[in-house]
């Protein structure tokens, strides 16, 4: 009886030919040598750069000395969401502002109190969020 059409034999398929032989790689023999190479000022300085921390304030009016304080810890202060990496609410700001709203909307961005920006001042770095 012939086989149904569109059915296929299983079964492994007779290959006459041996498989070639395996060649010998000495251990070692593809690894790269160490780089003797030295990084550039350039890159070196962005490797040892503190990431930046960019502020959105809301409920916050900073004076010059938070400004300077922001900077000195590399920060800075930003006017839209889009440019920052923190929004800051401070003050007696209560319930949901259009600003977070934004951060929201954006995603990825910390959102802190005023106390954060005060205590990283006193201990001369960014703390934890």
């Amino acid at each position: 009886a012939a086989e149904p059409k569109g059915k296929k034999q299983r079964g492994a398929a007779k290959n006459p030919e041996p498989p070639l032989p395996r060649t010998q790689t000495p251990v070692g023999a593809n690894r790269r040598e160490p780089s003797a190479s030295v990084a550039s000022p350039e890159s070196r300085e962005l490797r040892e750069k503190k990431p930046e921390y960019a502020f959105y304030l809301t409920g916050i009016i900073p004076d010059e000395k938070m400004k300077k304080d922001i900077q000195r810890l590399n920060g800075k202060v930003v006017d839209s969401a889009d440019k920052c990496t923190h929004l800051v609410v401070g003050g007696e700001k209560k319930g949901v502002t259009f600003k977070f709203l934004e951060c929201a909307l954006i995603g990825g961005i910390y959102v802190v109190a005023e106390g954060f920006l005060h205590q990283s001042f006193r201990q001369d770095k960014w703390v934890r969020e």
